[in-house]
């Protein structure tokens, strides 16, 4: 059913993998997986009863785990609804538990190769991705958001104290991987899949600290590859309050990231693209390009009468185009 590929080596003869999934026949366990970078450890979940029948959303029966080292399972136990692992390279690993019923929470859970709990930490808000450092000394979460202070935030662990060693909200937002160097004391928050496809590199970095040591890369890596509402949203920020201060360079260089946006598709909603053109007419005037303005004034018009920008095209005519 699934293109399964057998581990190599003997003890791992029951042992088979495709991209997502594994399976093991010895312990009747089927489930997603993650590996450590050295290869050495697998941490396997699955988010349903031991049955198979319930999966997703319920009120009974847990979920289990397992951890193997090449092939043979090291550790195995329950949560609710394990989901996101992630292992090191010394064989300890994290999970996110969905826990049953509704309503927003979760709950974080590290344990060392034996199977014995490091850590847990319970939140008011569902849990997104989680990581752990190569050596297993440190780990993340971040949750999504709430109605409450456990919203949007990134939680850093020291696994080896059992402890959180700072919480803050990521501006950059929810990661999809973690990169993490204790020595430097500075974690990299890694994005990927939908509006990340153009992106080198989508990745950046914050101190143990909480302070966003990328933040300028992470603004002109929006401003050059985003998809077009990143880059229409990006310039709209930065644009705000600051029309008569913006220096002709950097009013140049927001304009070119607007007609990025067009062309990337933009043109294709005219809600995006009145957005758009409004900016590129206010950029126009902030490089003293009157004409270029009204045109894109008018053609916002055309698209939104109320884009608000009828008083700005009425005070530049009054002033002339020349």
């Amino acid at each position: 059913m699934w293109p399964f590929k057998k581990a190599r080596g003997s003890a791992e003869a029951d042992v088979c993998y495709d991209d997502t999934f594994v399976h093991i026949r010895s312990e009747n366990f089927y489930g997603q997986y993650s590996r450590s970078r050295n290869g050495e450890y697998t941490v396997a979940w699955r988010d349903s009863a031991p049955n198979g029948r319930t999966g997703g959303f319920r009120y009974s029966g847990e979920g289990d785990y397992i951890l193997l080292r090449a092939g043979r399972a090291l550790s195995r136990g329950r949560l609710q609804r394990p989901n996101d692992g992630r292992v090191a390279d010394n064989g300890a690993f994290v999970l996110n538990d969905w826990m049953f019923g509704d309503g927003l929470k979760g709950t974080f859970c590290a344990f060392d190769q034996s199977g014995e709990l490091i850590l847990k930490k319970r939140f008011k808000a569902n849990l997104e991705k989680s990581g752990i450092s190569r050596d297993g000394s440190f780990a993340a979460c971040q949750t999504l958001g709430s109605d409450n202070e456990d919203g949007n935030l990134l939680t850093l662990f020291d696994l080896s104290q059992k402890r959180v060693v700072n919480q803050w909200r990521a501006e950059s937002g929810a990661a999809s991987e973690y990169d993490f160097d204790p020595s430097s004391r500075t974690i990299s928050l890694i994005y990927g899949g939908g509006g990340y496809e153009d992106y080198p590199d989508a990745k950046w970095a914050y101190s143990f600290d909480g302070e966003f040591i990328d933040r300028d890369k992470w603004i002109n890596d929006k401003l050059t590859w985003g998809n077009f509402p990143t880059l229409i949203m990006t310039v709209q920020d930065l644009v705000r309050g600051r029309e008569s201060t913006l220096e002709s360079q950097t009013c140049r260089k927001l304009l070119r990231s607007v007609e990025l946006a067009i062309r990337k598709g933009a043109d294709k909603y005219p809600d995006w693209h009145a957005h758009a053109l409004k900016l590129a007419g206010i950029l126009h005037e902030g490089l003293g390009e009157r004409r270029e303005a009204s045109v894109s004034y008018r053609e916002a018009l055309v698209l939104d009468p109320k884009i608000g920008v009828k008083r700005r095209l009425e005070a530049l005519m009054k002033r002339g185009l020349d």
